[in-house]
């Protein structure tokens, strides 16, 4: 536990620590009231490997909320994102699982920073979606220029 203080202390924050706890584990809980929170933030793909160590993963969200769904003592869950987008292989079945995932159990979205492409596409499946006023939330796709 002093080492969580520490970690409290350097980051100079809560919300911080609760951050590297989710991180660390998969998800954080509230025990008071029930609500796991789970973080997805960076790059989201269903890769994995040293080129995306800082990303967040299709399969490894999609794990984390089922524990979750299974779990008596968690009455819902919400995503925390902050992703420009992914990769779209790996991200429609996660949104699939989670329209499904969200008939046992409320899912909500909070988009914090930035909920672009494939980040809309998992948000967009939640129960609710939420966002700070100033988040940039983008469309499912990309347009590009082609000659």
């Amino acid at each position: 536990m002093s080492n969580l203080r520490l970690l409290a202390i350097h980051e100079g924050s809560t919300n911080n620590l609760e951050r590297h706890i989710a991180k660390a584990f998969g998800y954080s809980l509230n025990a008071e009231t029930g609500i796991a929170r789970v973080y997805a933030e960076g790059s989201l793909n269903d890769i994995g490997g040293w080129w995306t160590f800082y990303s967040d993963n299709y399969t490894n969200l999609r794990s984390t909320i089922e524990s979750l769904v299974g779990n008596e003592d968690v009455k819902g869950i919400v995503l925390h994102i902050n992703s420009p987008g992914g990769y779209v292989d790996g991200c429609f079945e996660a949104c699939q699982y989670i329209r499904e995932a969200k008939a046992i159990k409320p899912i909500w979205a909070y988009g914090e920073g930035m909920v672009c492409s494939a980040a809309y596409a998992i948000a967009s499946s939640c129960t609710k979606f939420y966002a700070s006023p100033s988040t940039e939330i983008g469309s499912i796709g990309v347009q590009c220029q082609y000659y």
